[in-house]
């Protein structure tokens, strides 16, 4: 059994695996008081599991202070990055696009963000690709000026896209900033208000340099876009096949 970020989700009767990237849990500054009994709370569940897989490298490249352990008596195993994602792409007859929008996350926060970065995109003249994150959607937006819209795309598009285009927005959620590790690329990344992971792998990654962090409230784009040059993004590969394997042989 494989729990995803589930606490509480675990069998005696198979081999239990507790999935995460963050051994300890971020908070807002008004409850950082409550950080320690929190961090003691989940590792009392992460210990009624058989292993626990960490999403990140032995250096905590991607989620920074979230992935390290400071308890060696949980059994842990750094699985670097997990991305459907590759670094390389097959040529596609397919249009490219300067700009590459990739929304996602719940509402009402993707249709803000949606709406701020459709007013921001105007003024910047470059060819958009807009990438709702709306999988279920059957109505699609019409395509206007130079921007193209797309409810949603295939992993071997995106990936291609992913690749093609010289700037990159999306959030700041950890399989975002996997996947942007797996393909070595990049992007200005902009955290959901209110949401501390988000906040804090986007203050993290910008300060290293690896992504441009603003905020939905001030989307300067041009001023964005020329920062990201200066950018030095991670290229690491992902393990996700590697993974699969060891949990299956030890069914």
């Amino acid at each position: 059994m494989i729990s995803d970020n589930r606490y509480g989700c675990y069998t005696s009767l198979c081999k239990s695996i507790f999935l995460t990237h963050q051994v300890n849990l971020p908070l807002p500054e008004f409850l950082k008081l409550f950080q320690g009994f929190v961090n003691n709370s989940a590792e009392l569940y992460i210990k009624k599991y058989d292993e626990c897989y960490i999403a990140d490298t032995t250096l905590n490249q991607l989620a920074g202070d979230l992935s390290i352990v400071k308890n060696d008596k949980v059994k842990y195993n750094y699985t670097g990055p997990l991305s459907r994602f590759s670094g390389s792409s097959t040529s596609l007859e397919t249009e490219s696009f300067e700009v590459l929008v990739l929304l996602s996350g719940p509402e009402p926060q993707r249709t803000a963000l949606e709406n701020k970065l459709l007013e921001a995109l105007q003024g910047i003249k470059k060819k958009v690709l807009f990438i709702r994150g709306l999988p279920g959607e059957i109505v699609k937006l019409s395509n206007y000026d130079d921007i193209h819209f797309e409810n949603h795309l295939s992993s071997e598009l995106l990936n291609f896209h992913l690749l093609k285009s010289n700037y990159i927005i999306c959030r700041s959620g950890y399989s975002s900033i996997m996947d942007l590790a797996v393909i070595g690329r990049s992007a200005v990344i902009i955290p959901t208000p209110g949401q501390t992971e988000q906040e804090y792998l986007a203050a993290y990654h910008h300060k290293l340099k690896h992504h441009i962090a603003i905020t939905q409230d001030q989307l300067n784009l041009a001023e964005a876009f020329e920062k990201l040059h200066n950018c030095k993004p991670l290229k690491l590969q992902s393990y996700i096949g590697k993974v699969a394997i060891e949990i299956l042989s030890g069914v």
